[in-house]
């Protein structure tokens, strides 16, 4: 039995084979050629996400600076929910950032609506095309100077 890690319990289960199939397949294109913890990880998230939507939330969510107006509060929040769930991705599909705007608003149509206009309107995402968004530049500059600010790195070169 391979050791396992701190914080972490073993889980054997059976699935379909087909189940099976598809999912590594997934976990193969997703992945590229480092699979390596990539089925725990992909595994985790689907329970994660089942649990979320059965109505047993596992996170709350909260706002690292109450300074910012409520509207890029929530933004923040959508976008940080995008990227917890979705590691090192750029770019996101509708369906993607409705799922994100579920989880931290609601999912009611007007609501939907609403925040992707709100996150196209105040920067933080831009449209590829119709059904494909990214992530804005500025959120990524913003990140880096907020990580540099609580690091301590931050110097002003005025």
């Amino acid at each position: 039995m391979p050791k396992l890690p701190k914080g972490k319990r073993g889980l054997y289960i059976l699935v379909d084979e087909v189940i099976h199939s598809k999912l590594w397949d997934f976990i193969r294109k997703k992945y590229d050629k480092n699979v390596y913890g990539a089925l725990s990880f992909e595994i985790e998230k689907a329970i994660e996400y089942y649990l979320q939507a059965a109505g047993m939330h596992t996170n709350t969510h909260k706002f690292e600076d109450s300074t910012l107006p409520r509207t890029h509060r929530y933004c923040r929040e959508i976008i940080r929910w995008l990227k917890d769930h979705y590691p090192g991705y750029e770019q996101f599909t509708v369906t993607q950032i409705r799922e994100a705007i579920t989880n931290v608003r609601g999912s009611d149509d007007r609501t939907l609506r609403k925040w992707l206009r709100n996150l196209v309107r105040l920067g933080y995402l831009k449209p590829v095309n119709n059904r494909v968004f990214k992530l804005s530049d500025a959120i990524h500059e913003a990140d880096e100077l907020l990580s540099k600010l609580r690091k301590g790195g931050y110097v002003d070169e005025r």
